[in-house]
């Protein structure tokens, strides 16, 4: 199963750390995969969801970019991404479910998408287990699943 730390969270929220590139990289060290919030602003690149936190380079995208889902927050960001090649990317607003840049499907725990086919990721940020038949989840309490 494909275990991503939302935002680098594993084991609840860090409001003071979550998307920091050291939070990052502690949960890829750790072996889980990564949902990050990117923003893009005058062609440079930053971690953060309200707001920009940290600065990254394409270097450090490379390092990462088997083990980050990157969620665009804005059209810039989208755009940037969209021109480059092998990132996991998406952007959704208040969807029902997503589908990333590499296909598989994002959908929160609670929503019956069940007609659909393929590889899901179910989205849940409670602390408590969830059972079903999924590829993945996307939590800030990843320690339950592994």
């Amino acid at each position: 199963m494909i275990l991503i730390a939302h935002r680098g969270n594993i084991n609840g929220r860090n409001l003071n750390r979550e998307n920091t590139v050291s939070y990052i990289e502690e949960a890829i060290n750790k072996g889980y995969d990564v949902e990050l919030d990117i923003r893009v602003i005058k062609n440079k690149v930053y971690t953060g969801h309200d707001n920009p936190i940290d600065n990254i380079d394409l270097n450090w995208l490379k390092k990462f970019k088997n083990r980050l889902w990157i969620h665009c927050k804005d059209t810039e960001s989208l755009k940037y991404f969209s021109n480059l090649k092998d990132y996991n990317y998406f952007w959704h607003e208040k969807d029902q479910f997503t589908i990333t840049s590499k296909g598989f499907i994002l959908s929160h725990v609670n929503n019956n998408v069940k007609k659909l086919s393929g590889d899901f990721i179910k989205i849940h940020f409670k602390n408590k287990k969830i059972n079903g038949n999924f590829v993945g989840i996307l939590s800030d309490y990843l320690l339950k699943y592994k």
